[in-house]
């Protein structure tokens, strides 16, 4: 079965091998977005007059996480239960 999406669409379609999009887009998305918004996470830890920097960074954290798995689905060594 071969979904009519290409690309970033197909990715809860495991029927269909878009691994090339999916690896560009977590090592993208993992390297450069969850880094960064950790990273703004921690330095506003403490601070109460960056809160709401602070809360931006962990939506936009919590959206890229979201992105991922939507498009990356299972993990690619993991097997079946029983195997």
């Amino acid at each position: 079965m071969i979904s009519p999406n290409s690309g970033v669409i197909t990715g809860a379609n495991y029927n269909q091998d878009n691994r090339t999009v999916t690896a560009d887009l977590w090592e993208r998305y993992y390297r450069d977005v969850i880094r960064n918004t950790s990273d703004v996470i921690v330095r506003t830890t403490n601070d109460p007059e960056r809160n709401n920097l602070q809360q931006m960074a962990r939506i936009w954290q919590a959206y890229a996480f979201m992105t991922l798995t939507d498009t990356t689905g299972t993990s690619r060594t993991s097997k079946p239960a029983g195997e």
